[in-house]
């Protein structure tokens, strides 16, 4: 890599899905052998969990469980992961929260390639790296702010 291109970065502040989401190695799952919708409800009550990936034998993800209306255990539901659920785990924050709010989701499982290697749910949202990487942004604004004042200020021949 070209020691450079760290030097000319527009964002100081860059996070990614994998950043703020749970890696499959640390994510709680229920077994497929174990799999059935009254144990997956115990599990997702117990945690909070909204959605519960269900890991086969060969130690992947294929299907989960997900509440039928969040926050709501009484009523989950088995579903297999689909194209649709499935968001590459590099996709930058801003994009992650713009496919949350234009798709009306609440989950999105991360993949490399085929393999599914993480999930990032809007409740990851509450993370410290988000909370950074807004800080960022509301400090940037009020910098531009600033400067705009400034030139309005300038060319109306006021001083701040």
């Amino acid at each position: 890599m070209d020691p450079e291109t760290r030097f000319n970065r527009e964002f100081v502040v860059d996070i990614d899905a994998a950043t703020v989401g749970i890696s499959s190695r640390r994510w709680k799952f229920i077994a497929s052998a174990d799999a059935t919708a009254e144990r997956a409800a115990e599990i997702m009550r117990e945690f909070r969990f909204d959605t519960l990936p269900i890991v086969g034998v060969r130690g992947s993800a294929e299907e989960y469980f997900h509440t039928v209306k969040w926050n709501h255990y009484s009523d989950v539901k088995r579903s297999p992961i689909t194209k649709l659920d499935r968001v590459p785990f590099m996709t930058p924050l801003k994009d992650m929260i713009q496919k949350f709010v234009v798709e009306s989701r609440n989950f999105y499982f991360l993949d490399n390639e085929d393999s599914v290697v993480g999930l990032i749910s809007i409740a990851n949202l509450n993370c410290r790296q988000v909370k950074v990487y807004l800080y960022s942004l509301l400090s940037e604004l009020e910098i531009k702010l600033g400067d705009l004042l400034g030139a309005i200020a300038q060319s109306q021949n006021y001083s701040l």
